[in-house]
């Protein structure tokens, strides 16, 4: 399996903006930990030029973006989030990324869950023709509210499988993080099983702490494996709070998970 790093999220504080020299030095660093691509949020704020540059110059895969705007739940905000997506879109072609990430965004006030459902699905049929023939992948991420995403709108795996079951888009398909879906509600192996064809990307953090991932409850080495032998070929991303020295921490992450 192919290793991937939160840019954002490791070397980073979450909502702030790296500075380009910092977040080049972090590719450079990811590279010399021996992973294969990066990940990063707020593409808006990052020179996309001198990323593609110094991709290209160290080997690395960019492997995912965020889409900008979240809030799929609402109607009125749904011109917003499909120009935001041709926005992302446009970037992840510049940097050479194959996928585009998102969430459905935080619960709004008022609105039954069931209009959030339907709004949701509406707007990523919208979603289809945008991404038709653009080679780019739109991942759905469903996040854990009892820890991490208070207000986020609450998706399980059953329910985000069956999303993308009703979309039955190939061009989109869902980010399943092991550490949220742990919390949310755990048999993690058995749904990825039944529903490999539906994931494009994965993502991982300790359980408990969201830490690096040899200190969790979760035996990831053997989650790999069992990954590996469904013949998915895409990634694993690094995607938790560093307890120590970054780079260490990457280095005895990849030694753990792969050996």
């Amino acid at each position: 399996m192919k290793l991937s790093v939160s840019v954002n999220i490791l070397f980073g504080q979450f909502g702030q903006r790296m500075e380009t020299s910092k977040f080049l030095a972090s590719m450079e660093a990811i590279k010399k930990a021996g992973y294969d691509g990066i990940e990063f949020l707020d593409w808006e704020q990052v020179d996309l030029d001198a990323v593609k540059a110094k991709k290209e110059e160290l080997g690395l895969d960019v492997v995912t973006i965020q889409v900008q705007c979240e809030r799929m739940g609402e109607e009125g905000l749904r011109e917003v989030f499909l120009q935001n997506l041709r926005n992302s879109i446009e970037a992840a072609h510049k940097v050479g990324s194959k996928t585009v990430f998102t969430s459905a965004g935080h619960e709004r006030m008022f609105l039954s869950r069931e209009a959030f459902w339907n709004n949701m699905i509406e707007t990523l049929k919208e979603a289809r023709p945008i991404l038709d023939g653009e080679g780019v992948t739109l991942l759905m991420e469903p996040v854990n509210v009892d820890v991490d995403h208070a207000g986020v709108f609450p998706m399980n795996t059953r329910e985000s499988c069956f999303l993308m079951q009703i979309l039955d888009d190939p061009n989109i398909k869902l980010l399943f993080d092991l550490y949220h879906q742990q919390i949310t509600d755990g048999n993690l192996l058995e749904s990825i099983r039944a529903n490999i064809d539906l994931i494009g990307h994965f993502h991982a953090a300790a359980v408990p702490g969201r830490h690096e991932l040899m200190e969790s409850e979760l035996n990831f080495p053997f989650i790999v494996k069992e990954i590996d032998k469904l013949g998915y070929d895409g990634y694993l991303g690094m995607e938790y709070s560093p307890t120590y020295d970054v780079f260490e921490g990457l280095v005895r992450t990849k030694e753990y998970l792969l050996g």
